[in-house]
């Protein structure tokens, strides 16, 4: 019987001390995390939305410029035809004095 009550004992103590451990782990763990996000937050890191943000905001950017690229591609190809068309005006002599003649180009 005596043998009986110090196993028993034993396994209290044995629990407790497990118990104790696995609070030590998440104490551990929480305090871990804790200074986890101080750092990041004097490290001034971006989090996941916000690059997620600026990537969208990065291509949206990207797609006007793309947009205004061609704009101005097809802007200088009307300024070259229009050079040219008062260019051959100019060869002829067919001015007549009504100013540049550009309608049409």
């Amino acid at each position: 019987m005596k043998g009986s009550r110090i196993l028993d004992d034993l396994g209290g103590l044995a629990g407790g001390a497990l118990s104790v451990v696995v609070g030590l782990k998440d104490e551990c763990r929480s305090f871990a995390q804790a200074r986890r996000e101080l750092m990041l937050q004097r490290l001034d890191v971006a989090r996941g939305a916000e690059v997620e943000a600026v990537r969208e905001l990065a291509s949206r950017a990207m797609a006007e410029v793309e947009r205004l690229a061609a704009r101005f591609s097809a802007l200088e190809e009307r300024l070259a035809a229009l050079e040219q068309h008062l260019a051959a005006q100019a060869r002829k002599g067919d001015d007549g004095g009504a100013g540049p003649g550009v309608e049409g180009v």
